[in-house]
Order: C-alpha cells, then structure tokens, then sequence
C-alpha cells in the first residue's frame, strides 16, 4: 500500500468474501455520504487450506487520500456504507492518537476490549501480533473478520506477526521530524510473568543494540496474556539515561485466557504489572510530550488502570545522537 492510499481489506470486503461467487472488485468512495465520485479498481481470488476453500477476497488500492478527513464507500458495487477515518498529517507538532491491543482472539473479552477502542476515537491501531487463534481451523479467519469489522473498516491498523527481525536501517531517521520512535515485536523482551519465559531473549541479544542505538523510546509486545509497563531498562538493569520503557499488552482477550503467575520477587526493572484484559491508547501530544494509558476491561472507560507521561527534549536528543549516546 502507498504513502497516501487505503485499503480495507479486513474490513467491510469480508462480508462479501464468504461467498462462492465473486463480486466485482471495485470501491466507490467520497468525503460526503451516499456520493462516491471517485473510485478504485483491483483483483480478487481465493485460497484452500486442507478441505476449507476461502470465499473471494477482494484486492482495491484507493487514493491518494486527504489527511485528517472521513471518506464513505461502498465495496462490490452495493453494499451498505461504511466510513474510515484517515490518520492526522504528517508532522512533529500533529497530535495522533494510537490504540494498542495484542493477541486479540474471539471471546466475549476481545468484544469488550473491541467496545472500549471504539469509544476511544484513536487514529490508528497497533496490534502486536497473534489474531484470531484460528489454530488451522480456517472458519475462524472469517468469523474474525466480521468480529472486528466494526473497527477494521473505519480505521487503519498496524499488525506485526510473531517475531520479527529489525531490518529497518533506524539510524538514518531524522528524529527533528520524527521525534518519537517506537518499535513493536510480538514476544517481550522484558517479562516478568512466569508464562513464555525467554521467549524473545535471543531477538533481544541480537537487536537491543540497535534500537538503543536509535534511541526508541518505547517498545510494545503481546505475547504473555497479561499487562506489564517497565521502567527505562537495556541488558536487565534500570537505566534512566540509555534504556527504554517496554510495555507489554497481550491482554486484548483470547481462549486461551489470562497469564496470572507473576515472578517473586517483583524485578527492580518492572514498575506496574497485572493480569487482567484490557487495551491502551498512546497520545502522542507534540514533539516533547506524550502520554500512555492501559485501560481494563471490566472498569468503566473512563478509569485509568496505569499511566505514563514521556517526556523529551528536542535539543537535547540531537546532541546525545551526536554523540551516539542512547536517550
């Protein structure tokens, strides 16, 4: 997908996917309702899994797009309507709002960790990987569609799946006009619950360096089914100067449930922690501010589970680059 340009793919095309017949593969669009006087064309085709055949699975480019503007369209030449919002401009005074939620599956906690997004009116959505918990079960990639079609067709998202490596070249990034980075992988790197243990320590060895090195200044991960914010941390030890917060956020809801058992003694690194559904929002204020939420979902919206202000100075990143020092 080009800078620019949209496509729903998860979106309102799921429901017109599960069908044996395809529909055309077009989406007409537009900034006022009911009047689509642009519109794209693309492809559409199938997969098989064992004796599960897909149904049509539509490929539509649109765009380019507005920044910070609501579009309707409609997907096949007549379904109902749908909007999506796109993202703020690009700048670093623009305020953006980001969602996160990881390992969301199909349970009454992932709709209510899904409800709670929704009231949120985030920009975009980070998923630190594993959806669906389809399990090679392929129906379950379509029930999952129309589970999280609500919020897939009217915002972007973000998906990692499982553990990747790094392979951006971080260090050319001009951090003027990118003053906050952050970096998202799907097994922790910094866990302190006893489930999954070690699972991401091998990616840490091999890529801390480099994320230090660019100066991110937050982490997210899935993975262990549970919530957990650290403080600034590199090589295990709490480090204010050059370390980074990770926050980890498996805890959008799946069958498998929760990851209660904490390690005992609680680690010096590991500030706030609990086993209990939810999601967080990522305000990302200006270019020195920012400020972290991690909402539960049995509490009403508007209680704050945990919280976290970054702050920075601009100044004094570009002199700690210089210097290749870790903010």
């Amino acid at each position: 997908m080009k800078a620019g340009e949209f496509s729903p793919v998860h979106g309102a095309a799921n429901r017109a996917d599960i069908s044996t017949r395809a529909a055309i593969s077009r989406v007409d669009y537009g900034t006022l309702p009911g009047i689509y006087d642009k519109f794209g064309e693309g492809t559409n085709g199938f997969y098989t899994f064992a004796f599960y055949k897909s149904g049509y699975v539509h490929d539509v480019i649109i765009g380019p797009l507005e920044a910070n503007t609501v579009y309707y369209y409609k997907c096949g030449g007549n379904s109902q309507e749908y909007s999506f919002k796109t993202p703020p401009p690009l700048g670093p005074e623009v305020p953006v709002m980001f969602a996160v939620a990881g390992d969301l599956g199909q349970t009454k906690w992932t709709s209510s960790t899904l409800d709670h997004i929704q009231q949120s009116n985030h920009d975009v959505l980070i998923l630190p990987g594993d959806l669906s918990y389809a399990d090679y079960y392929q129906p379950l990639w379509d029930s999952f569609g129309r589970l999280v079609e609500p919020l897939a067709s009217s915002r972007p998202w973000m998906v990692t799946e499982g553990n990747r490596e790094t392979s951006a070249d971080l260090a050319k990034l001009d951090r003027t006009s990118t003053p906050w980075l952050i970096a998202i992988i799907h097994a922790p790197w910094y866990s302190s619950n006893s489930k999954h243990q070690g699972d991401g320590e091998e990616m840490r060895k091999s890529r801390e360096l480099t994320l230090g090195d660019a100066h991110v200044d937050l982490v997210f991960a899935g993975h262990v089914h549970a919530y957990e914010r650290t403080a600034k941390v590199s090589d295990w030890k709490v480090d204010h100067d050059c370390g980074i917060y990770y926050i980890t956020i498996g805890d959008g809801g799946n069958r498998e449930g929760l990851a209660r058992t904490f390690l005992d003694p609680t680690p010096d690194w590991s500030v706030y922690r609990e086993a209990s559904f939810g999601h967080g929002i990522l305000k990302v204020l200006n270019s020195t501010h920012a400020h972290w939420i991690w909402h539960r979902n049995q509490d009403n919206y508007s209680v704050v589970g945990d919280e976290l202000w970054l702050t920075k100075t601009i100044g004094a990143l570009t002199k700690k680059q210089k210097r290749g020092v870790g903010l």
